[in-house]
């Protein structure tokens, strides 16, 4: 039983140098435009938002700043990250996330939903200083 022991170990191993990758990391400062129509009098809104993210794989927090609406430090009641999937909610306006990860966890192609509607928003990973 030994050998055995030591060959299923082997494989084990072997597998995890060529297919197991470290989880990509979100920790940092997102940037991300939210494009939309007034209703009331048709001029186009670029809406700026800003999520820092902190935490580690599996044990994340954000909180989100709005400028143009000078919302700061709004706390973000989920941040998951599942695979390349990364989703949030933002309980206080009653906004949701859904997006897909890069591989190196540089952008995140989504759509934040609010209050019915749904609209497209491109995350990028801000350079640390």
């Amino acid at each position: 039983m030994k050998p055995l022991a030591s060959i299923l170990a082997l494989v084990a191993v072997t597998f995890c140098l060529f297919g197991c990758a470290p989880k990509p990391n979100y920790t940092g400062t997102w940037t991300g435009t939210v494009s939309f129509t007034n209703p009331l009098n048709n001029q186009k809104i670029d809406l700026p938002l800003t999520f820092h993210v902190t935490g580690e794989p599996g044990a994340y927090a954000a909180t989100l700043d709005s400028p143009a609406q000078k919302a700061t430090n709004q706390k973000v009641d989920t941040f998951t990250v599942t695979n390349d999937e990364v989703a949030w909610t933002l309980n206080s306006v009653q906004a949701s996330y859904k997006g897909k990860g890069n591989a190196d966890a540089t952008k995140i192609d989504g759509t934040i939903s609010q209050g019915g509607q749904s609209l497209p928003l491109i995350l990028t990973k801000q350079a640390t200083k």
